[in-house]
């Protein structure tokens, strides 16, 4: 590629210049738009907008020229495709492109015009560099509102722009409507859910989203999305968001505030029944049909559904004959415990919350009954002779049966006593049930049950795992 079309990286970008190459992966892109042409009454002149990134950063890339030749190169490509552009202007960035399209740091805007010859091609290959690209954040990872904080600020907040990050609820199908001056327009309207509240609505407008956000999973997939537009909803009197041309979404982004939302919802989706509605996932994977695997195994599960396109449940449950490499029951920082409502479940801020943010919880009507709770929550690694599984979550009840006792007795322990504790689980094996959703990227496993096997159980389980590796 690079020696067909020598490529210029977009901090390298420099004004003024032409028959500049790019390429990078598609994180925006616009629906073409056709206008009359201010030169000749006759004639009309369309133009869309892609935003391009690659390792050094991302630039806005506008498409000029006729409707046929606009709209013939942006058939050619989607949202999350590798392309290379080729024959591309380099100019300063205007006002106009900052107001109606993603921010970025670049100084610079990029061009192709029909009479330059500039063409756009999708690219055929792995480039995993470009497509890890899709998980990268595009804003620090901390820069977000919760969405409770946006809903408290209720119509405070009317007309701001911000950045959320929160869990797919649900989404509707791709709806109908006119508009109050007559246009008929699609929309599609997603809810997030995030620790602290279980419902903000965001509608989607723009059609060259709509099937990118389709592919996103209920109650799996973490987004982050940047410059949203919050409204005030008279209807259901609440706030709620809307993209825009400056809009852009990463999905199932690579920080510890998504990994750790991930493992929230991972963790509360079978238990809040009322939150979530019915889940059907247990069902797929039955406890006595669990079979044993090597670490090898399992990440060898993860690939073949990664890339054979296979029909298989995206629930994985297996057994698994390990010892804990990484067991930091004793870390001072990150403590392995924190707090949730009794009643739900509902991950809290601190104890010394009033009241629980889920708004389906009981509680919020009988607030004499809400109550908060601690509970475990840490991460641990899982290692045997073909390899290691590290940020393993495990959950409250496997942890407990661990420790054998409840968290506020081991909160009470001396740092010896801890030790001691943790000392007789590091680097002993053990049987642990796995339970991991393979249609994730990255795949986070999942700790249900953890405990010492009896000899003759461990004899068992490892010479049935040579004979299930896959």
């Amino acid at each position: 590629m690079d020696e067909e079309y020598p490529v210029t990286l977009v901090k390298d970008l420099l004004p003024d210049s032409g028959g500049v190459n790019i390429l990078g992966i598609v994180i925006c892109k616009h629906t073409p738009r056709t206008f009359k042409d201010s030169r000749s009454q006759n004639s009309t002149r369309c133009v869309s907008t892609l935003t391009l990134r690659d390792k050094s950063g991302y630039v806005n890339c506008n498409i000029w020229g006729g409707e046929e030749y606009v709209k013939e190169l942006c058939r050619g490509y989607v949202l999350g495709d590798v392309v290379i552009i080729t024959n591309a202007q380099v100019s300063f960035k205007s006002t106009s492109d900052e107001n109606f399209n993603p921010s970025n740091q670049s100084q610079y805007t990029v061009a192709i015009g029909e009479k330059q010859g500039g063409k756009i091609a999708a690219c055929e290959g792995e480039f995993n560099d470009l497509k890890y690209l899709l998980h990268a954040p595009v804003r620090p990872h901390n820069d977000y509102y919760n969405l409770s904080e946006i809903l408290e600020h209720g119509e405070s907040m009317e007309g701001q722009f911000v950045n959320i990050l929160g869990v797919v609820k649900n989404m509707t199908t791709v709806q109908q409507v006119r508009s109050k001056n007559g246009r008929d327009l699609e929309k599609i309207e997603i809810t997030f859910f995030d620790d602290k509240s279980d419902s903000f609505t965001v509608v989607v407008w723009e059609p060259e989203y709509f099937n990118y956000v389709q592919q996103w999973s209920e109650k799996r997939t973490v987004v982050f999305a940047v410059d949203i537009r919050l409204n005030y909803n008279k209807f259901k009197k609440r706030m709620q968001g809307s993209f825009t041309s400056k809009t852009l979404c990463v999905q199932d982004p690579d920080t510890n505030e998504a990994h750790q939302l991930y493992d929230y919802a991972l963790e509360y989706a079978d238990q809040l029944k009322n939150f979530f509605g019915d889940d059907d996932d247990a069902d797929l994977c039955q406890i006595d049909e669990v079979k044993c695997y090597t670490i090898e195994g399992i990440r060898s599960r993860i690939d073949k559904y990664a890339h054979e396109n296979c029909n298989d449940s995206p629930l994985f449950r297996g057994l698994a004959y390990v010892a804990i490499t990484n067991f930091n029951i004793d870390d001072n920082v990150r403590k392995p415990w924190n707090i949730r409502c009794e009643s739900c479940k509902f991950r809290l801020s601190s104890a010394s919350d009033q009241e629980c943010r889920n708004e389906s919880c009981v509680t919020r009507n009988e607030p004499e009954k809400f109550l908060a709770e601690q509970f475990y929550d840490m991460q641990l690694s899982l290692s045997d002779h073909t390899g290691t599984l590290d940020q393993c979550r495990i959950s409250h009840t496997a942890l407990e049966s661990m420790l054998g006792m409840p968290v506020e007795a081991f909160q009470s322990l001396n740092s010896e006593d801890i030790t001691e504790i943790k000392w007789s689980w590091l680097m002993e094996r053990c049987k642990v049930r796995l339970k991991l959703s393979l249609d994730k990227d990255p795949v986070r496993p999942w700790i249900e049950l953890c405990e010492k096997p009896s000899f003759e159980e461990a004899m068992t389980l490892i010479n049935s795992s040579t004979t299930a590796r896959t």
